[in-house]
């Protein structure tokens, strides 16, 4: 089964009021789903918020929400918003995952994964995002993907385990070359 990832913290869609906050990624976080959140460090203090800091949070509640489950497994995907913010993230050691981006098509997150924006090419590594920008929402379950990050997970979850019996194919973590050709488009 692939990683789900709820975008900002959405699970039933797009919704301004409650992207990016404490709640709405505790919550998706509570439900078993990890999280790709909008980071910054501003003045000394860290931030969430897509278009600017817009709330302060402790960088022990980043640390909580990664690791909430207490085993070594990471939870939170860091967007860095800024290099500066990336640059403290190293500095602090952050030890999850993050990456930074501004119109790149796909990115190598710290972990070594492809963070895959719509209508770019799939490998076994790709975090496909914002599937519900294009068709591919109703293709998810036949991708050979590492993940999802959609405001929709909830959908996308219930579709997976829909046809979870055998319909899906299950990233192996090798890339293979039968699926490369497989578009996120």
């Amino acid at each position: 089964m692939p990683l789900l990832i709820a975008h900002r913290g959405l699970v039933d869609g797009p919704d301004i009021n409650k992207e990016n906050t404490v709640s709405a990624i505790s919550s998706a976080r509570q439900e078993g789903y990890d999280v790709e959140i909008d980071v910054w460090y501003h003045n000394g203090s860290w931030w969430l918020g897509h278009d600017g800091p817009t709330t302060p949070v402790e960088f022990e509640w980043l640390m909580g929400m990664d690791r909430d489950d207490g085993i070594d497994t990471h939870h939170v995907w860091i967007h860095a918003k800024s290099i500066k913010t990336l640059y403290q993230l190293q500095a602090q050691e952050w030890p999850g995952h993050v990456f930074f981006h501004e119109n790149d098509p796909v990115v190598l997150t710290s972990s070594r994964y492809m963070w895959t924006f719509p209508g770019q090419e799939l490998t076994p590594l790709s975090i496909c995002v914002m599937p519900e920008n294009t068709d591919v929402i109703n293709h998810c379950r036949e991708l050979d993907v590492y993940g999802f990050c959609s405001d929709w997970i909830h959908k996308i979850d219930k579709d997976l385990h829909r046809y979870a019996s055998g319909k899906y194919l299950i990233s192996t973590g090798a890339i293979d070359a039968n699926h490369i050709s497989s578009r996120c488009s």
